[in-house]
């Protein structure tokens, strides 16, 4: 017993990384079928290891039971920095039959840090729409946060590339919620600008809360959009569209940010916040104890409602018609190698 646990043990030193990434899943094939169980839609992955070459030194020393007497031995490893990424998206589309797919090909390039740099998705008269990230290092008080910066969208053709917009990303920093003083970098500002750089549109992320949840967003100078909380940060409540942050806050007699610590589900919202916010529309949400959202409801009064497998994967999306009964929207089916 004990000399295979040292076998196992030293194969373990011999391939340290083999392979923990794996084991997290990736999606291979995603196949989407209509109410008449037709095939619509499939799209395929294509997956491979990036950085294979860059690793750091390690020392591996084993910890045994007492009850385990053999020689201890300790080695330096080398720690892979890679990752298993996907580099080919591949979508068939069924229009009639199927000689009529239509099929799109998506491929995607990485930076040396790993990050998704450069994504082309291959058009049927053999242009392409590429879309490139630009990051930024930002210190913050626990070390440092790589954030987006710009990212821009070319139409690519024979004659070479074309903008056709492109968008800046600012942050700010946010004191979080932790054992002592923490901040973190969070989106400020997001704009949209034309094939000019001119600026076409823009949103400004005013409020967070303590977990860093955005609480109100303003698109345009103008249109305004409230986002409630709950249990200490990790259930969405509701969002208010044509309401701001000092409104809701009046209504509600209280700070957005007290909302977000709430533990129980009571109602936030009753007919009097719609009757003293006529022009709001309001979306609620309810969730359940893996923090997954299980009914959403429109400012219409219609509710959506989604159930889950034991893992929390989502496995249906269904509606009640006027009758009753169950109108599915939705059905997911997950077939998962060795589960």
């Amino acid at each position: 017993m004990a000399e295979n646990y040292k076998t196992f043990l030293k194969h373990l030193v011999a391939h340290p990384t083999e392979d923990l990434i794996k084991c997290y899943g990736k999606i291979s094939k995603e196949v989407y079928y209509n109410e008449n169980g037709k095939m619509q839609k499939c799209v395929e992955y294509k997956y491979q290891y990036n950085n294979s070459d860059k690793y750091g030194l390690c020392i591996f020393t084993p910890s045994f039971p007492l009850d385990i007497y053999f020689g201890l031995f300790t080695h330096i490893a080398q720690e892979s920095f890679r990752t298993f990424v996907p580099v080919s998206k591949r979508t068939v589309i069924y229009q009639g039959s199927q000689e009529e797919a239509k099929v799109q090909m998506e491929y995607f390039s990485y930076s040396e840090n790993g990050y998704l740099k450069e994504q082309v998705m291959v058009k049927n008269n053999g242009d392409s729409l590429i879309t490139w990230n630009l990051y930024g290092n930002y210190s913050t008080s626990s070390g440092f946060q790589i954030l987006p910066t710009d990212r821009k969208l070319y139409l690519g053709t024979s004659h070479g590339r074309k903008i056709l917009k492109s968008y800046n990303f600012s942050y700010r920093p946010l004191e979080v919620l932790s054992g002592w003083r923490q901040y973190f970098n969070v989106l400020a500002r997001e704009l949209q600008l034309d094939e000019n750089y001119k600026p076409i549109e823009r949103i400004d992320y005013n409020y967070y809360d303590k977990y860093g949840n955005i609480l109100e967003k303003v698109e345009n100078n103008s249109k305004h959009t409230v986002f409630l909380w709950s249990h200490y940060g990790q259930n969405p409540r509701a969002r208010i569209e044509n309401a701001t942050y000092q409104e809701v806050s009046s209504v509600l007699g209280c700070k957005l940010e007290d909302l977000s610590a709430l533990t129980v589900y009571t109602p936030i919202l009753d007919n009097d916040f719609r009757i003293k916010l006529p022009c709001a529309r309001v979306f609620t949400y309810w969730c359940n104890q893996r923090n997954s959202i299980t009914t959403s409801t429109a400012p219409n009064g219609q509710s959506t409602y989604y159930t889950y497998d034991k893992r929390g994967r989502l496995i249906q999306t269904y509606q009640l018609n006027e009758e009753g009964r169950m109108e599915i929207l939705q059905l997911n089916n997950y077939h998962i190698v060795n589960e």
